[in-house]
């Protein structure tokens, strides 16, 4: 079986072809229907493979939108909880995926260093690991022991009761609270906070909530506990921000949600200019905190920015936060901001 099936449309196989000899360059075996033999039964064999598969890669696009076989293959990889989907040329999605996190690759050529790409491999290998682990249980199987007589080898073994750890420590980074006295600046602190979730979710041995999944908490107050049994993760991160003019203040702790306890906290207390160093060290510190090994490809990919302008950044984050409500008489205002944007960074490639 393979660790990656490709479900895509036809008129995408080129892309298909890149994103099938990255992965492999990583380690990882594919499945797409180039593997196809003469001879064999297409539909069973890819119906075979698509539910043996680890991960199921999902490439939307125009053409994958309109297809069938594509939507039966994402909608057969939710249900085996195997997905993982990405955009490989602006589309409108199928409505049922709206809600389901997807990576954005429109602009990825096959540069392996790319921040976007590593990003989107490490959620792959994550749902490889995930799914790779409970089989690996059960391919183990229980150590064989002596038995004593015929009647007791042909007694059903009682079932366990303790719970397997997880395979991995896995966090939530809650939506920073806005202490600004401003509901303005509601955009900094969600920016910042999807910006670490971005960050942490490039580290292959930490489970990482999605956006949405975090989100979903927004201005509700909730335990620990609560929130690692929803989103099955083992840590939680809490933190606020206050922004003054030129002056940002961070607070932040991490805490073990099964028994409520503070692993880590730390206060930081800046210009914005250091905005990006901050984000670094807190993705570090958890890092650190949680005894996850960085890998270097990793680490670059934290502490790559898409701009090193911090008044670029902050109005890309207001021009964000601006799209996430959804309105099309902010349009216009999102466009003039984005256009200030890349006046001041050209290769700020998010802004345009």
């Amino acid at each position: 079986m393979a660790d990656v099936f490709i479900s895509y449309a036809r008129e995408d196989a080129d892309t298909a072809r890149r994103f099938a000899d990255a992965f492999q360059s990583e380690g990882l075996t594919v499945w797409w229907d180039d593997a196809l033999r003469s001879g064999e039964a297409f539909d069973e064999s890819i119906e075979r493979a698509l539910h043996a598969a680890s991960a199921v890669v999902v490439l939307w696009s125009r053409s994958s939108v309109a297809s069938r076989w594509v939507r039966a293959e994402a909608t057969q990889a939710d249900r085996n909880r195997t997905l993982v989907p990405v955009t490989i040329e602006p589309c409108q999605r199928p409505m049922i995926f709206e809600l389901t996190h997807t990576a954005d690759l429109t602009q990825w050529q096959g540069d392996r260093n790319d921040r976007a790409w590593l990003s989107f491999l490490a959620d792959v290998r994550q749902r490889v690991e995930a799914h790779a682990a409970p089989r690996d249980l059960q391919l183990g199987g229980a150590p064989a022991t002596a038995v004593a007589d015929t009647a007791s080898s042909t007694r059903p073994a009682a079932a366990s009761t303790s719970p397997l750890p997880p395979a991995k420590p896995g966090v939530a980074i809650l939506p920073f609270v806005n202490m600004s006295g401003d509901p303005e600046q509601e955009y900094f602190s969600d920016g910042v906070t999807e910006d670490i979730i971005t960050d942490l979710g490039r580290v292959s041995g930490l489970a990482v909530a999605s956006r949405n999944s975090a989100f979903s908490y927004k201005g509700k107050t909730v335990q620990p506990a609560q929130v690692a049994r929803a989103l099955k993760v083992t840590h939680v991160l809490e933190g606020s921000v206050r922004k003054a003019g030129n002056r940002v203040r961070l607070t932040v702790q991490l805490l073990e949600a099964a028994t409520d306890t503070q692993v880590w906290a730390e206060r930081y207390d800046r210009t914005l200019d250091d905005i990006f160093a901050i984000q670094d060290e807190i993705s570090t510190a958890i890092v650190a905190a949680l005894k996850v090994k960085l890998l270097p490809a990793e680490k670059a990919a934290i502490e790559q920015r898409f701009t090193t302008n911090p008044e670029a950044y902050e109005l890309f984050l207001m021009a964000r936060g601006f799209q996430r409500k959804g309105s099309e008489r902010l349009k216009p205002v999102i466009v003039r901001i984005c256009r200030r944007v890349v006046e001041l960074d050209p290769g700020f490639a998010r802004g345009w």
